[in-house]
């Protein structure tokens, strides 16, 4: 059985035209809805991620983590 990783996403953040100045921001500190952990990009408890099929932010929900 294949699980789908996450993992790749911390990297894309830094060159990303929709996520960049957001992820540089929150490294330090929180942005609004938005904060860093573990290297991932949130914006309050939804992962950011690039849904590159459709060229478009995505937000994926993540259950637990805030």
């Amino acid at each position: 059985m294949k699980f789908l990783s996450f993992e790749y996403v911390k990297d894309l953040y830094a060159n990303d035209n929709d996520f960049a100045n957001l992820y540089n921001v929150c490294e330090k500190s929180t942005y609004g809805k938005f904060h860093r952990l573990d290297g991932y990009l949130l914006k309050e408890n939804k992962l950011c991620v690039r849904d590159s099929s459709m060229q478009n932010c995505s937000y994926v929900k993540l259950k637990g983590i805030v």
